[in-house]
């Protein structure tokens, strides 16, 4: 079997963890935190105002380590992060040292287990099926989000939420050491090409599988600020960053805004079920897609896919068919993480994927950070999630006319850093 696989199956783990264990863990614990250390919910859910913007500011460091290589001690040390955050918090004995955890600890932890590093291991070792192998890989973030909520709920009910976080803290830091025995960050090191094959000789090492010579990486001539005036990169940024906006925004207000529309809270709740499992659908199915039919293609019908969903819950509040709509919903936010990493990828190459990926984190930033709150915010003030809605609709909206600006190198061109799909 390729190596390569092996590597989707360690992003698959840490994108669990990544996302099953340090985030969705987060929202169940939240009631108790408040409880604990007396502070309203404003003040505890502040820490994921405040960890995005931490792991903004290490992303460009992390991205830099990744493409150097270094992938096989900044993913365990990623999970010893997590480890340590876990067991620290289940000592804590004030709200602000979680305001230290947080953005400390835990922002790395995030950005190596899943973000620029999980990314990079799978874009290293894939290039034709880059689109599935990141599909597959992510996965595991959805997967997360299903099995570790209701766990967590139990655990919690059984063992209280300091005992149950510190042995989270106690399993992931027991996975550090497979970690660092299983990543092998480049199919160069183990004398392999990406999807297989053996590693070609160092003649012909500055050419591309089509013969055509490749341009040094954009690690090494557009790094920093040069990267910053790259229009390509704005916007890539830009589509991706709308898209984790949305889903993040829904996936938070979700179940309030049906109870509000007069859903009953059992089918409300299920709601978001619905939208994880259909998610983790949409990696596989657009992860495929975009290995047959390109990245942007397979981006433009997943966005459409939003709009089209973000109408009908506008419009179709309390209708019968509001399963369906979120089910499309999910079908669309699920092919944004997989497609915006495979763009990135074929934009600027596997060899430079990791600095780029660090300095996209950074960019999309503020987009994700306010999202969330400004449609509390709406709420708020207006009683209703629709304005707040409606302005996410046109900005996804904006996001498809953005994606279509996006320039990409053709499979042959000199620019190729990776090797092009063969012809179908």
């Amino acid at each position: 079997m390729f190596y390569g696989w092996v590597m989707v199956a360690v992003a698959f783990v840490t994108q669990f963890v990544s996302a099953g264990v340090i985030y969705y863990t987060f929202g169940i614990a939240l009631t108790e935190w408040t409880e604990e250390f007396d502070a309203g919910r404003l003040g505890v859910s502040g820490i994921h105002f405040v960890m995005p913007w931490a792991g903004a500011a290490m992303a460009p460091l992390v991205g830099r380590l990744a493409g150097n290589g270094h992938l096989r001690w900044l993913i365990p040390a990623g999970a010893a992060a997590a480890g340590l955050g876990f067991c620290a918090i289940s000592q804590a004995s004030a709200l602000w040292q979680l305001y230290v955890v947080y953005p400390v600890l835990m922002a790395y932890a995030a950005g190596t287990l899943s973000g620029v590093g999980a990314s990079t291991l799978v874009v290293n070792w894939f290039a034709r099926a880059r689109g599935t192998a990141l599909g597959l890989s992510q996965i595991g973030a959805s997967l997360g989000g299903v099995v570790m909520a209701p766990v967590t709920v139990a655990l919690f009910r059984e063992h209280g939420w300091r005992s149950v976080y510190l042995g989270f803290g106690l399993v992931i830091l027991a996975l550090v050491p497979l970690l660092a025995w299983l990543i092998v960050g480049r199919p160069a090191d183990r004398g392999l090409a990406p999807d297989g094959g053996a590693a070609p000789p160092a003649s012909s090492s500055a050419s591309n599988e089509h013969g055509g010579p490749v341009r040094p990486p954009v690690a090494v001539v557009g790094a920093g600020r040069a990267l910053l005036r790259d229009r390509n990169l704005w916007l890539i940024s830009f589509v991706a960053g709308t898209g984790f906006m949305l889903s993040s925004a829904v996936v938070t207000h979700l179940v309030a805004m049906a109870t509000d529309a007069g859903i009953e809270p059992l089918r409300a709740s299920r709601l978001l079920a619905i939208l994880a499992m259909v998610a983790a659908a949409g990696k596989i199915l657009f992860g495929r897609l975009a290995d047959r039919a390109g990245e942007r293609a397979a981006y433009a019908v997943a966005i459409s896919l939003e709009v089209a969903a973000l109408g009908g819950i506008l419009l179709l509040p309390t209708s019968l068919v509001l399963e369906g709509v979120i089910a499309v919903f999910g079908l669309g936010i699920g092919g944004n993480l997989p497609l915006s990493t495979a763009l990135l990828a074929r934009s600027y190459g596997a060899q430079a994927f990791g600095s780029v990926m660090g300095m996209k984190t950074l960019l999309m930033t503020p987009l994700i950070a306010t999202g969330t709150p400004f449609a509390g915010w709406v709420f708020d003030a207006t009683g209703s999630y629709r304005v707040a809605f409606g302005i996410f609709l046109v900005l996804v909206a904006a996001s498809l006319l953005a994606l279509w600006r996006v320039r990409l190198p053709s499979p042959s061109a000199p620019g190729d850093l990776v090797a092009a799909p063969s012809p179908a």
